[in-house]
């Protein structure tokens, strides 16, 4: 499964570097400087769950994108939104899948506009990161989960793939506390996204807290009503 990172920013660094840890095939779409940047120095990660660090990670730049890609993890701020879609447009293929990882919900129904909802996923990530000035991606808590699922109806097109997949992002500590996105391979809706992240608090083998549960049900009930 090819896998397209919009960013390698402080989110798309974290959770693009750690699928690229884990071994799967990820390109980062950035701009010119950034690129030269993770050419110079790799892509490096001090988390409290475990470093990364990965030389020379795969980029491309919007001008050179040409190909599609099964899966499109996106995570700029909303202000960036129409600028990150114009820029990986040539990356959407018939059966790509978008994951947006985005705050609010406006994005999704901008998204589905542009590129049509049978190509959009649902998804969330619980997480505090940030870029130092040498552009290394700093985790700053313990909370690192993506869950993500149909937003109605059953799966298709090779959304099978990408559920089996589970985007086991790593695997870092004997307790496996940090395997990040294990996310379910039943998220069909409201209640089997939020199944999946009750399932990865299982996982980490303690709840989250209340402010969080409450927060998520909140924007979950503001989309789906």
């Amino acid at each position: 499964m090819r896998i397209l990172v919009v960013g390698a920013g402080a989110l798309g660094g974290y959770f693009g570097g750690r699928l690229k840890d884990a071994g799967r095939d990820v390109t980062f779409l950035v701009r010119p400087r950034r690129a030269e940047q993770l050419a110079k120095t790799g892509l490096v990660i001090r988390s409290p769950r475990g470093d990364a660090n990965i030389p020379q990670p795969a980029t491309i730049l919007a001008e050179n994108l040409r190909a599609p890609f099964d899966l499109i993890l996106l995570s700029c701020k909303a202000y960036d939104l129409q600028s990150a879609m114009d820029s990986f447009a040539p990356a959407v293929g018939a059966n790509t899948a978008i994951l947006p990882l985005l705050n609010g919900m406006k994005h999704m129904d901008l998204l589905a506009a542009r590129f049509g909802a049978d190509a959009m996923l649902g998804g969330q990530c619980v997480i505090s990161a940030t870029l130092d000035p040498q552009g290394h991606v700093l985790h700053l808590n313990d909370l690192h989960f993506v869950s993500y699922g149909e937003q109605i109806g059953p799966r298709h097109g090779n959304r099978g793939g990408i559920f089996r997949c589970k985007i086991r992002v790593a695997a870092l500590h004997d307790d496996h506390a940090g395997n990040v996105g294990e996310v379910g391979d039943h998220c069909s809706g409201r209640g089997d996204h939020l199944r999946a992240a009750r399932r990865s608090q299982r996982h980490h083998g303690r709840r989250r807290r209340p402010i969080a549960g409450r927060f998520i049900r909140g924007v979950l009930r503001d989309r789906c009503g």
